[in-house]
């Protein structure tokens, strides 16, 4: 399909989204232009006004060729393209924006980076995040589960609290759970410090625990087995360290949830 690059652009300064989206994927190439700031406009509005309309019109029509010019401002300086661009990644579903939006969930995010709309509404980097990550669903699950061993408490606490509230529709496999939970203990062990250690050792064993117990009670017609057992008789691996046996007990199945 043909189309007038400029008829685009003039659409876009004219707040014309609906038309753009209309057009579909023929306009990405030159939205995304718009949005990276790289093509010239009349200067009929501010820049960054054009910025942040390309970011929800790419939402709207939701092709995948977007995903990596919209991952590269979801930390602009201009609020509304962030936020926008967030919210786009959200709605295009796709994998690849997990890992970038999973560190819009760190703790300086939630006290910092709030906007206020023309409604004087308090928006924060922080909600958007979660929100774009719980609307990519499933495909955001390993990134999610890899979120587990974050260095930040509140990614840990945020990505925990999203992988509970989905178990009943997300197909969450426990020894990756298991896996992610070890790295962040042994992350701790480097330390050397016995307290951290200890302090860690309990967190992933509370996090993973609070996990399994939700998959295990959206899938109550599943027989779970005990201490690493599986349903085919299969064993999962122990936890690395020797005083670490009982840090994920009842690892039941190995992937519970919709395929």
């Amino acid at each position: 399909m043909e189309i007038d690059k400029e008829e685009i652009i003039q659409l876009l300064e004219n707040g014309q989204t609906e038309e753009i989206v209309r057009i579909g994927k023929p306009a990405v190439p030159e939205l995304i232009k718009a949005l990276t700031g790289t093509r010239h406009t009349t200067g009929f509005i501010a820049k960054n006004d054009m910025r942040s309309r390309a970011a929800r019109v790419l939402g709207e029509i939701g092709d995948r060729q977007a995903v990596p010019a919209l991952i590269d401002v979801i930390e602009d300086n201009h609020e509304w393209t962030a936020l926008l661009s967030i919210e786009a990644l959200g709605k295009i579903k796709d994998a690849r924006a997990a890992p970038a939006l999973i560190q819009g969930l760190r703790s300086d995010k939630r006290f910092s980076r709030h906007y206020t709309d023309m409604g004087g509404n308090t928006l924060a980097q922080y909600f958007y995040a979660g929100e774009a990550l719980e609307m990519i669903g499933q495909a955001a699950v390993p990134a999610l589960i890899n979120g587990l061993a974050d260095e930040d408490w509140m990614v840990r606490e945020k990505v925990a609290d999203m992988l509970v509230r989905n178990s009943g529709t997300w197909a969450i496999d426990l020894r990756d759970l298991q896996a992610s939970l070890n790295g962040f203990v042994d992350r701790a062990r480097k330390t050397d410090d016995a307290q951290q250690i200890d302090m860690a050792k309990i967190e992933a064993s509370e996090i993973y625990q609070k996990i399994a117990d939700a998959v295990r009670k959206s899938r109550s017609k599943i027989t779970i087995g005990n201490d690493g057992e599986l349903l085919k008789g299969e064993r999962l691996k122990p936890p690395r360290g020797s005083n670490d046996n009982g840090m994920f007990r009842g690892a039941g199945v190995r992937r519970i949830g919709v395929c």
